[in-house]
């Protein structure tokens, strides 16, 4: 009995001295039971023996310390440190001690270890015998500080979910804000190339330093760790704030100048306009010196190609004037001319696009097309390098490329729309775009859906629990190119009837024009509304059969039959053709990517100055790698205006459109895409 009376006593001073310079407290994981029964079990033989009806040390008052105090440990140099820990005390209770140890630091931390209460157990008891003497019982037993007692108006349960949640959140932000996000951001305020940045610059720093620690810690210390690091919440709540989106988002791949336009919407106030795309010096750099090391930087310079630019194998045909002027070979030049009867579409025959390129183009010396107002967006030029020889920049293997009119490529108001978090993958979506010249539109243009129940889609009524449309991407203040979108999930809940898709200019501030695309059921149509109404402008009005899946167009922009000019070419009006190809991606059977099938046009010209290139054509390592510098290279490196160049209508593989043509020995064909 006197050996333990010493062991207590010992055991008291050593969590005296453990407490000293008043240490985090923490509650180890341990269970309680296995606790006991360790202390049980680990006394030698001859120890512990049954006294009476029970082990001598089984006591119900000692039991009580190992329920309240004796999972307490604290952190030291990011191991867990346990009250039983080099305990300098007798045998066998050195080997107790000893065992519970290490139990105790195997185990990871529970929670912060608060209590209201100052005494654990009981010190000691008398027990009075038949003879009327007595015997002294000690027990285990602490007294706490004062210091380190609960005296706090939140419940303990809410104190310790805090702490809890602070730990969890700093795991959080450590395992998914990455280095590289990390870095960026911290060169972005170096640079002062982000808003409101430098408040942050410290607060990254540290949680830079601190997230470098964690990771070059054995697994089995992390834990404790991020329980000693998570008391300063602005670090461990990082996620948490409007520059913990922004690292979260570049750490999932997000682009960078999307991210930051989604930060800039947070922190910004709306008079904040940034009209550059955003990369670091580092990155401007890197992607230098890659463009420099690896041959890249002749193939930077574009213009406008011409038809001396093309090896003949990569023209699917072309007219005798085109022919000659690329084999040299003496063909006299067969002087068209332009009608401008409208033709009868019901008299034309239909042909497939695959059908026309290979039974009629083998077989024909002179083809006409029949632009519509409906192609306005479908005008497209071929682009080349400066040097003809230069490296290629694009995943196929020349360094040609292409682009449509309003500087588009293929579809990208459907890929802005993804960019920003809209579905593109419904029955039926309304999207439009705007302010697509480095902020000469900062417009808030606003997508409408009137439903056939009656009900309106738009920025006060986002979903319609009926059909489940909605409008996924609403932009207030354009930061760069703009967009909105409405889709419609599933024909399951689509109902029949009329749609009318329109725009309302909510804020005009001085500016005007809009892209806008319907796609139904995989077939899309496109239109340019460069002059809107400034108080509503109805795009398109479909009538909706849902049970069959078709539509029906009753009402659309751009369905006038009024001649317009276009890059040289009156509309309603049939033009001369002087060749055909496929897009540089489909070229000597390269095959990457969509294919669009380009009819050139005499005297098409197309009075713009496009990009060059655009970042969805580049090589995967200057996409990966590279993308945001490139993004600003090509807005910068514009093609030089030029009359000699090759333009006409492209059509996508993708989308579904019909083109009339008149070719010699067929007659009036209506192409179907």
């Amino acid at each position: 009995m006197s050996n333990f009376k010493v062991f207590k006593e010992t055991l008291q001073a050593h969590i005296d001295e453990f407490l000293k310079n008043n240490p985090t407290l923490y509650l180890s994981s341990a269970k309680k039971d296995t606790m006991w029964d360790i202390f049980q079990e680990s006394f030698p033989d001859g120890y512990n023996e049954v006294f009476r009806e029970r082990r001598e040390y089984d006591c119900s008052s000692c039991r009580t310390f190992f329920t309240e105090f004796a999972r307490v440990v604290k952190i030291d140099h990011n191991k867990v440190v346990s009250i039983w820990q080099d305990l300098d005390v007798m045998y066998p209770f050195n080997i107790v001690t000893e065992h519970l140890a290490n139990y105790v630091t195997s185990c990871d931390i529970e929670d912060r270890f608060i209590t209201p209460y100052s005494k654990f157990g009981t010190n000691s008891n008398v027990e009075l015998l038949e003879d009327n003497t007595t015997i002294t019982w000690n027990h285990f037993y602490y007294q706490l500080p004062q210091q380190f007692v609960y005296r706090g108006s939140q419940t303990m349960d809410t104190v310790k979910a805090n702490y809890r949640a602070n730990k969890e959140t700093l795991q959080r932000s450590i395992t998914q804000i990455s280095a590289s996000a990390l870095a960026t951001v911290l060169e972005l305020i170096n640079d002062n190339n982000l808003y409101k940045g430098e408040e942050w610059q410290k607060v990254l720093v540290e949680f830079q330093t601190l997230r470098n620690k964690y990771f070059k810690l054995h697994s089995k210390y992390q834990d404790a760790f991020l329980w000693a690091n998570s008391e300063n919440t602005v670090i461990s709540k990082i996620k948490n704030h409007s520059i913990g989106t922004l690292l979260i988002n570049l750490s999932e791949g997000m682009d960078l100048q999307v991210a930051i336009n989604k930060y800039e919407a947070i922190v910004a106030p709306s008079n904040y306009k940034r009209s550059k795309s955003v990369f670091t010096e580092s990155q401007k750099k890197k992607a230098e010196q890659f463009v420099v090391e690896n041959g890249y930087m002749d193939s930077l310079y574009r213009r406008f190609a011409t038809l001396e630019d093309i090896i003949i194998n990569n023209l699917l045909w072309a007219n005798r004037k085109t022919a000659s002027l690329l084999t040299n070979s003496p063909f006299d030049d067969i002087k068209s001319t332009k009608g401008d009867t409208t033709p009868n579409k019901d008299k034309a025959q239909q042909v497939s696009i695959t059908d026309f390129v290979a039974e009629v183009l083998p077989s024909t010396k002179n083809i006409k097309v029949f632009v519509e107002n409906t192609h306005n967006n479908n005008f497209v030029s071929l682009i080349a390098p400066q040097i003809i020889d230069s490296k290629p920049l694009f995943k196929w293997g020349n360094n040609f490329s292409w682009v449509y009119t309003n500087n588009l490529t293929d579809s990208d108001i459907k890929r802005n729309v993804e960019k920003f978090g809209g579905k593109t993958d419904g029955v039926m979506r309304f999207s439009i775009q705007w302010n697509t010249s480095n902020n000469k539109n900062l417009n808030d243009e606003d997508a409408h859906c009137k439903l056939p129940s009656g009900n309106e889609i738009y920025f006060s009524n986002k979903i319609d629990r009926i059909t489940k449309g909605s409008l996924d991407v609403d932009i207030i203040e354009p930061i760069g190119v703009a967009v909105e979108n409405i889709t419609f999930p599933s024909f399951e809940y689509l109902t029949s009837g009329i749609y009318n898709f329109f725009v309302h200019t909510y804020s005009n501030r001085g500016y005007k024009g809009f892209q806008a695309e319907f796609e139904f059921n995989g077939q899309v149509w496109q239109f340019d509304i460069p002059n809107p109404d400034p108080y509503k402008t109805t795009v398109i009005k479909v009538n909706v059969d849902a049970k069959n899946k078709t539509v029906n167009i009753i009402q659309s922009v751009n369905f006038t039959t009024k001649s317009i000019e276009n890059w040289g070419i009156s509309t309603q009006q049939w033009v001369d053709v002087n060749s055909i190809m496929y897009s540089p991606n489909y070229w000597n059977g390269q095959g990457v990517g969509n294919r669009h099938y380009m009819f050139m046009l005499e005297k098409c010209i197309n009075p713009d100055t496009p990009s060059g290139f655009f970042n969805e054509y580049l090589t995967e390592d200057l996409y990966r790698n590279h993308r945001q510098v490139f993004e600003a290279l090509s807005n910068k490196m514009r093609v030089e205006q030029s009359d000699n160049q090759l333009s006409g209508l492209g059509f996508s593989s993708t989308q579904r459109n019909e083109v009339l043509v008149t070719a010699e020995n067929f007659g009036l064909l209506n192409i179907q895409f």
